[in-house]
């Protein structure tokens, strides 16, 4: 009996620090989410404020260059922080589809195809090259977040159900891929934060000629 209840303890340890280490990835995973979403949102801000001051820098008396095609350039670059930051927030863990082919048709994509074919390919294209993979699906991945097949497996002993849950969660983890995502999320922050600098540059480089060379 003793042997017994040191097995369940053991197994109760494993997959607590199974389930710990799972929870801290993914709360890494979202606070880098509230993070993409900040810069985003101070992004977006500074972006509308060049959109509502366009007047200033299109003026006819302003000299197209350097001035105007500096404020265009910070636009550029801005714009493009925008869009670094869609992708970096764009949905790539799916921890409950039970389908390859589910999985293997990527959100995205789908999304492209559907704004038109032309425009979607090239993208679509490039953006499965360098999104992560999920990797294989197994039934095991899904069982610890199915409440249904957790009271239908009631009947399994303590220790083989929390061997259940354990490798459930192990499994799920390498499907899902969350150390890639953190990393591939990773680098737009960066190209994010690069857009976001070199547009405040140039916006200051355009109000210094706006005020000295015009």
């Amino acid at each position: 009996m003793s042997q017994q209840n040191q097995e369940v303890d053991k197994w109760k340890t494993v997959y607590k620090e199974v389930r710990g280490a799972l929870d801290f990835r993914v709360a890494n995973l979202n606070a880098q989410q509230q993070r993409i979403a900040n810069v985003l949102f101070a992004n977006g801000l500074i972006f509308g404020f060049l959109g509502a001051s366009a007047g200033v820098f299109f003026d006819s008396k302003v000299p197209k260059w350097p001035t105007s095609i500096l404020y265009v350039a910070s636009m550029c670059s801005l714009a493009l922080g925008l869009v670094a930051a869609v992708a970096a927030l764009w949905p790539l863990i799916d921890p409950l589809s039970p389908s390859k082919a589910e999985r293997n048709t990527k959100q995205f994509t789908q999304f492209l195809k559907d704004q038109g074919k032309i425009l979607s390919k090239p993208i679509a294209v490039l953006w499965n090259k360098i999104a992560p993979q999920s990797g294989e699906y197994t039934s095991d991945a899904g069982f610890f977040l199915d409440p249904e097949e957790i009271l239908n497996a009631a009947n399994l002993r303590e220790v083989e159900l929390l061997h259940k849950l354990s490798r459930s969660i192990v499994a799920n983890v390498a499907y899902s891929k969350h150390i890639a995502t953190f990393r591939f999320r990773r680098g737009w922050i960066r190209a994010q934060l690069v857009f976001i600098v070199s547009g405040i540059l140039l916006l200051i480089a355009a109000l210094i000629t706006r005020l000295f060379i015009s």
